[in-house]
């Protein structure tokens, strides 16, 4: 919605949003997601969950830690001192189903001694210390429709891509003729058109009738007649006058309740071009005299 703030958290492979703590660096991962109306745990309308913080090693790399992300976090093996993954409804459980290293709303779960829990809508359990955090979960607000989970598809710190929406196009098009897109050019008759909104896949139609009025005849029988010892006299045909000077400023008009030829005083001094402009409705057409 144009104007509407996003508050964005982008987390942290250091614990930063919802990751529990572990031994040096072994904290789970934090979680990512965006909040609007407020930035509270109860404001969050997207969130990938965080992974688990690995457990100890010896080697060149570390064995993982519970996929963070899906609706449910995930976890290395379900023995009790591995952490299990937070869910929909509650945090995961914690190294020996301690509960005091168990994830909960929005954090994982803590074990100096051990490996933290990722953070999430609920966070992941903390994991012992040759074990691993259980993952936390992820959540997406009802009111958005179109979203897919996939558990454990980051390493590193958290990532968050903001995508514009595709331009819109506007195509219009007679219903029993060819298609006429933004820009174009078409020759338009009172009939029934089909007028289809596209961005990006999705589209949407409707139907409209256009009624196109009948052109204008030109101005017609427009003269000046000087007049000896006067100002003189403009004429024309048509409805509706606006007669205007050299300088652009309207000098007469006047509305007349049947067409036919009129003729009113000319203004005194001014000579030049005067421009007469006949309305009908929205449509006008214009022509010129000199004075």
């Amino acid at each position: 919605m144009a104007g509407q703030v996003l508050n964005i958290y982008v987390g942290g492979q250091n614990g930063f949003n919802g990751g529990g703590t572990g031994a040096d660096t072994r904290s789970g991962g934090g979680a990512t997601d965006i909040r609007i109306s407020g930035t509270g745990l109860s404001d969050r309308i997207l969130i990938a969950g965080g992974g688990g913080g690995v457990p100890a090693f010896t080697g060149a790399a570390p064995p993982a830690g519970g996929g963070g992300g899906g609706l449910e976090g995930g976890v290395t093996d379900a023995t009790s001192t591995n952490g299990t993954g937070g869910t929909q409804s509650f945090g995961g459980g914690g190294y020996d189903d301690d509960p005091t290293t168990s994830g909960s709303l929005g954090q994982g779960g803590n074990r100096p001694a051990g490996a933290g829990g990722g953070g999430g809508y609920y966070g992941g359990g903390s994991g012992g210390n040759s074990n691993s955090g259980g993952g936390g979960s992820s959540y997406t607000d009802p009111s958005i429709t179109s979203f897919t989970h996939t558990q454990g598809a980051n390493t590193g710190n958290g990532t968050l891509t903001i995508l514009l929406p595709p331009p819109v196009s506007i195509t219009a098009q007679p219903v029993a003729g060819s298609a006429v897109c933004t820009g174009g050019v078409v020759t338009a008759s009172t009939t029934a058109y089909s007028v289809t909104v596209t961005g990006g896949t999705c589209s949407a139609t409707a139907m409209a009738t256009v009624v196109v009025n009948a052109a204008l005849p030109p101005v017609s029988s427009i003269s000046y007649a000087p007049a000896a010892g006067g100002p003189g006299t403009l004429s024309a045909t048509g409805r509706i006058f606006v007669w205007k000077n050299p300088a652009g400023v309207v000098v007469y008009s006047t509305v007349f309740r049947n067409g036919g030829l009129h003729s009113v005083t000319a203004p005194a001094g001014g000579n030049g071009m005067y421009t007469l402009t006949v309305y009908d409705g929205a449509c006008s057409t214009s022509a010129t005299v000199m004075k």
